[in-house]
């Protein structure tokens, strides 16, 4: 048996020979379900998870008098305000590109502004 006798197909991209292996069977020929990935929930999970946190981290700033506010710190209320909303920005950003399918590359950039904060 030649090599010549074990192509299947030409690749339509690259016109590469696809060789049959004679051990294994054809990728459609498995009886095997198609086992789906648990990480792109387990991250989606993460994302909400850590968007409710800042998203109510930076709203109580907004809802909290300024005495109460920087009773416990030096800090001026309007920065602490400021701060609020920077982390309800960054809430938004964590899952907004991906909920709209649109700048998804905003995400790591959300997360990174985050952890500057």
């Amino acid at each position: 048996m030649t090599a010549r006798s074990n192509i299947v197909a030409v690749h339509p991209n690259t016109g590469v020979p696809v060789f049959n292996h004679p051990g294994l069977a054809p990728a459609s020929a498995s009886s095997a379900p198609r086992r789906r990935s648990i990480a792109p929930y387990a991250l989606w999970a993460v994302q909400i998870a850590l968007a409710l946190l800042f998203l109510f981290a930076g709203g109580i700033k907004f809802v909290l008098s300024a005495d109460d506010l920087t009773k416990d710190t030096a800090l001026s209320a309007t920065f602490l305000r400021f701060i609020g909303g920077c982390e309800v920005l960054g809430a938004i950003g964590l899952v907004g590109p991906g909920l709209l399918r649109i700048g998804r590359f905003l995400t790591p950039l959300a997360a990174a502004g985050l952890v500057i904060i």
